[in-house]
Formats: C-alpha cells, sequence, structure tokens
C-alpha cells in the first residue's frame, strides 16, 4: 500500500503534468486508430503520441525524485 501512495500525490503539480501527458497520449492514440486520417497526419499524431508518452515517463520520475528527497529525513 505505500508504494501505491508513492504514486498518488495529488499536491504535487508533476502528479497532475504526468497525468495530463498520459491521457493526452491515449487520446492520441485513439485518433490515430479510428478516424480515417491522411498518411502524414497520421504519422504526425503518432510522433505527438510517442513524445507524449516520454513527457509523461519524465514528469513521473520527476514526481518520484521530488517525492524521494522529501520523505527523506534529514541529518
Amino acid at each position: 500500500m505505500s508504494q501505491i501512495k508513492r504514486f498518488i500525490q495529488p499536491r504535487s503539480p508533476y502528479f497532475w503534468l504526468m497525468l495530463m501527458f498520459n491521457a493526452l497520449t491515449g487520446l492520441l492514440a485513439w485518433v490515430s486508430q479510428t478516424l480515417p486520417l491522411p498518411w502524414g497526419l497520421r504519422v504526425l499524431v503518432a510522433v505527438l503520441a510517442i513524445a507524449n508518452g516520454l513527457l509523461g515517463y519524465w514528469a513521473l520520475r520527476l514526481m518520484l525524485r521530488t517525492s524521494g528527497q522529501q520523505s527523506c529525513p534529514r541529518k
């Protein structure tokens, strides 16, 4: 249970940034698979989805890094 609390941090701005990037990635993946887009636009949407996935991963790492620093006791 304590490991899940590490991921769910509604007070952290990085948590909301991670959620936004992950939701946008899902939306872009859905658009690229369901709508009949021209080839160039489909490639653009796919590149944006991959970039958003990477940015979401970056936000997750930042969130976990800042939460780890805050939870460590100072000497």
